[in-house]
């Protein structure tokens, strides 16, 4: 497939960013991206990305590159979200392609980051295969989203007949902070909380052993409490 339409000059800055590529006097796209929310995210991937912009059309193809997404939910013509591939440590063009052959391309839009083992020396850490664990039923902990790639995984065990409910409270945080809830033994998400602010709850739809998965969202940083009850 040609992708056409590239779009040359883009600027990013902070944790969203905005394609300034278009040139005064350019002729009308069939389609335009205009920012890509957030603009970097961590190596394995699984981010919720959202594209802005103008005349998307329903089944838009989007790629990191040249690898086709399959998570793509159109919500409007002016807004797209995907579910971000694992990817190496570098930027990748996002591109949108309509249905009817309108296309266009961020360069560079998205940035893959390894995050330093150290930054969280004494929080949970940031891979739910080696998230740090507790039996304990009920707890409360502090902990702190540093930057727009950092997440917190907090593991813990539900047990019948009492499923585990997840709260997550803003302290001093700016921006959105994020909620979700993994299945430690499949290491798939059961569920997720997607708040524009504010505090946010979950319950485990079962017992068994999972993990609470905290981030932030378009710059959404700062301290938050964790609070896992039944």
């Amino acid at each position: 497939m040609v992708l056409a339409a590239l779009i040359l000059g883009l600027a990013f800055s902070g944790a969203c960013g905005s394609n300034d590529g278009r040139s005064a006097g350019a002729p009308a796209r069939a389609c335009g991206i205009d920012s890509i929310c957030p603009a970097e995210g961590s190596l394995s991937g699984g981010e919720l990305l959202t594209i802005t912009g103008f005349g998307f059309e329903d089944t838009p193809e989007v790629f990191f590159g040249v690898l086709e997404l399959t998570q793509v939910t159109f919500i409007s013509n002016t807004e797209i979200t995907v579910v971000t591939p694992s990817g190496p440590p570098d930027s990748v063009d996002v591109v949108v392609v309509n249905p009817s052959g309108g296309t266009d391309s961020a360069p560079g839009a998205y940035t893959y980051r390894s995050l330093d083992p150290a930054q969280d020396s004494i929080e949970p850490n940031e891979e739910l295969q080696t998230c740090s664990w507790t039996c304990l039923l009920s707890f409360s902990i502090d902990l702190t989203i540093h930057n727009a790639i950092d997440e917190d995984y907090v593991c813990f065990t539900s047990e019948e007949p009492n499923y585990s409910t997840v709260t997550l409270t803003p302290d001093s945080a700016t921006g959105n902070l994020d909620l979700e809830i993994f299945d430690v033994s499949t290491g798939m998400r059961v569920t997720g909380s997607y708040e524009l602010i504010g505090s946010e709850a979950l319950s485990t739809p079962g017992a068994g052993q999972f993990a609470a998965r905290v981030f932030g969202v378009c710059g959404g940083v700062g301290d938050y409490t964790l609070t896992i009850s039944n």
